[in-house]
């Protein structure tokens, strides 16, 4: 059995005496302008390290200013710009008690996901600030039952299931995409069903289920909750893109 050990996960930079010790072994400046020194062990062009006049250390990627350690201990990442580049960056100079993730919109913070207004502080109690809440929507099922049963959604999606096992794979195309004022009043009227089934798609089931996410929108089924953070990454995710 063997392991190998990828140098891309290896943080170099804990406290502000590692950035300093970073510093003190760097090199003369770049012709670039990127930082005043290169960073040891980091050869590329778009990378940089400088110390300010007030002695706070920054760590620079493309002349932005990604990762800053202070005298005080304080360390500030600036994760305004989203890309995976920058979150790797800034993930080989932070503290590790705080991980940015995929293009940096989402950190990781001691077993727990969050976002942020673009600047997080790391203190020096290893606390953090600049996250951001997040607002999440929950379906109310008993307002999104009462919506299905007033609009007659059951019958139209019997009706649509029924024409679809007799045509099979010849129902294809696109969801519908009328508005939404107009899709009601067919779903209602069983003699202008045909008009919704117009513009339809491969699965029965994808075309319902679009067109039951619609109406629950539209009658504002969805509830908004607000989190301080969330217990997984992929579901963080979810709750930003809204679903």
């Amino acid at each position: 059995m063997s392991f190998t050990l990828s140098l891309r996960a290896v943080r170099y930079v804990q406290s502000y005496n590692d950035a300093l010790c970073m510093w003190n072994a760097a090199s003369a400046q770049r012709p670039s302008g990127t930082g005043d020194r290169k960073i040891p062990g980091h050869n590329r062009p778009t990378t940089g390290i400088t110390m300010r006049g007030d002695g706070a250390i920054e760590f620079i990627y493309h002349r932005t200013s990604v990762v800053t350690y202070k005298p005080d201990g304080t360390c500030i990442l600036d994760l305004r710009w989203t890309s995976r580049s920058t979150a790797h960056f800034a993930n080989r100079f932070c503290p590790s008690v705080v991980s940015p993730m995929n293009e940096g919109e989402i950190i990781q913070y001691e077993h727990m996901y969050y976002t942020h207004r673009g600047l997080v502080t790391v203190h020096p109690d290893r606390t953090i600030s600049g996250t951001a809440p997040i607002t999440r929507r929950v379906l109310n099922r008993k307002r999104a039952k009462e919506t299905l049963l007033s609009v007659g959604f059951k019958d139209f999606a019997a009706y649509y299931k029924t024409l679809f096992s007799v045509w099979g794979p010849a129902l294809h195309g696109q969801f519908y995409a009328g508005r939404m004022e107009d899709t009601v009043e067919c779903i209602r009227d069983p003699e202008r069903w045909d008009e919704v089934v117009r513009a339809r798609t491969l699965k029965p089931r994808g075309f319902l289920a679009d067109l039951r996410g619609r109406l629950y929108r539209h009658y504002g089924c969805y509830d908004e909750i607000e989190e301080d953070s969330a217990p997984s990454y992929q579901l963080l995710r979810k709750w930003m893109r809204g679903q």
